[in-house]
């Protein structure tokens, strides 16, 4: 059985000397005067400064990402947030060979990987059938939503992080989680650690973004479950909801969370 691709995220472009950008704009914003603007080093403002009380100077900020062996379905997702994204799709011919050469996404609560795999080569037999009887157009429609795709996106870094943090919450379909997490990495490696800061889940921030949910699941104690939709948030139950539910629970839900 092939081993499915894993996700590449690629920070194409970004501004060299982010801090020194920031530190300008911030002086034109309060004294609207660009002789004003401080060269020295020791002046600059951080990004600390920024996100506490100065984010809309983050809209300023461009960032351009590619993303290669991601689902359909993730992309789908993503073409979501529409406000301070241009989007440069990248979709792909007829993979006739998605499921040979390991160009799909199986989700990790997937247990019968083989009879999975299998599957997946049944469609992507169909797939060519089509595309022998009745042409390309045709076959396309039977591309499954997880075989992979890839994307070009530039997006300021305010709206980014508003992507982001909704896509780090814990009740995230796995694979935009994922990306989320190398796509913050590649942030802390190329541009700075300090970058991370505006980033997280949302309820770390302000309330939780899925309080209906996460409040019937707990009254009903679905505490855990093979899927993460299916059950209480840990982080949810750990930041509001710890003194509802037992000592032993909460460890045994953060123990098989971190398992997933």
């Amino acid at each position: 059985m092939r081993i499915t691709e894993k996700p590449d995220v690629q920070l194409l472009w970004w501004p060299r000397d982010i801090t020194r950008i920031l530190h300008r704009l911030l002086v034109l914003k309060l004294t609207a005067k660009y002789q004003d603007i401080v060269n020295d080093e020791e002046a600059l403002v951080s990004f600390r400064e920024v996100i506490a009380n100065h984010q809309d100077l983050l809209e300023h900020i461009s960032l351009t990402w590619h993303l290669e062996n991601v689902s359909c379905a993730m992309l789908q997702q993503l073409y979501r947030h529409r406000i301070g994204f241009q989007f440069m799709d990248m979709a792909n011919k007829n993979d006739l060979n998605f499921a040979a050469d390991g160009h799909y996404h199986r989700a990790n609560t997937v247990k019968e990987k083989e009879s999975y795999h299998s599957t997946m080569g049944m469609i992507e037999s169909l797939q060519n059938d089509f595309e022998d009887r009745f042409g390309s157009e045709v076959a396309h429609h039977l591309k499954p939503m997880n075989a992979h795709d890839s994307v070009v996106f530039t997006c300021n870094l305010r709206a980014f992080a508003g992507m982001l943090n909704k896509r780090l919450c814990l009740k995230v379909q796995g694979e935009f989680r994922h990306v989320a997490i190398l796509m913050m990495k590649e942030l802390e490696k190329k541009v700075s650690p300090e970058i991370l800061d505006i980033f997280g889940e949302p309820c770390r921030f302000g309330p939780c973004i899925v309080i209906p949910e996460n409040e019937q699941q707990l009254a009903e104690g679905k505490l855990f479950a093979e899927q993460n939709t299916n059950m209480c948030c840990v982080l949810y139950t750990e930041l509001f909801a710890k003194d509802r539910v037992s000592k032993a629970d909460y460890e045994r839900a953060k123990q098989e969370y971190k398992v997933r």
